[in-house]
């Protein structure tokens, strides 16, 4: 299983040597979600930390994003929906 490594000043994302096809504001998602990696958030600690950061969403466009940004990571074996809210978490991958 590839590290996911995060460039801030390039706002890019890898898994091993694979650079994810992500937007800004899905990399500002994942970025705050990697940055706790043990923390379940709900959508207002999301756009708190963003606010932090000096990103601004509208409370719909962040679940939007982390929909689009969960539909590109589950390929990857990555999860982001928990039951309580969302959390990065890595899945192993099983072979067939």
């Amino acid at each position: 299983m590839g590290l996911l490594t995060l460039d801030k000043s390039k706002y890019q994302a890898y898994k091993g040597q694979q650079l994810l096809d992500i937007d800004k504001n899905e990399f500002d998602i994942l970025w705050v979600l990697s940055s706790h990696p043990d923390r379940i958030f709900s959508e207002d600690d999301i756009a708190l930390e963003l606010e932090q950061e000096s990103c601004y969403f509208k409370k719909f466009s962040i679940f939007k994003c982390i929909n689009s940004l969960q539909r590109k990571l589950s390929k990857l074996n990555i999860r982001l929906m928990v039951k309580n809210g969302f959390k990065i978490e890595f899945r192993k991958a099983f072979k067939s």
